[in-house]
């Protein structure tokens, strides 16, 4: 996740930090967070403590809000839902 945030915050001249970066203040870093919760295969099997853990996991070490990180569990819940129906 960070290496490949890290060429669009050096072309923006911000300062590289992850802790400074807020996930919600990168549409970039949320498309690949949302790509990396459609490649889980057993999405659909997974506890949500397990989903969440895995969330924070491709968060880390960006700053997030806690809506962002159920709003996360959600889209990949209503992906891998619709995927598993037309399975």
């Amino acid at each position: 996740m960070l290496t490949s945030l890290e060429p669009y915050y050096k072309r923006s001249h911000t300062q590289w930090s992850a802790s400074n970066i807020a996930i919600e203040d990168s549409s970039y870093a949320l498309d690949a967070v949302r790509y990396h919760i459609t490649t889980v295969s057993n999405w659909h099997r997974l506890d949500v403590k397990t989903k969440l853990k895995a969330l924070t996991e491709y968060l880390n070490p960006l700053r997030f809000k806690e809506e962002t990180l159920f709003a996360l569990m959600e889209f990949g819940d209503n992906y891998h839902e619709v995927e598993r129906q037309d399975s």
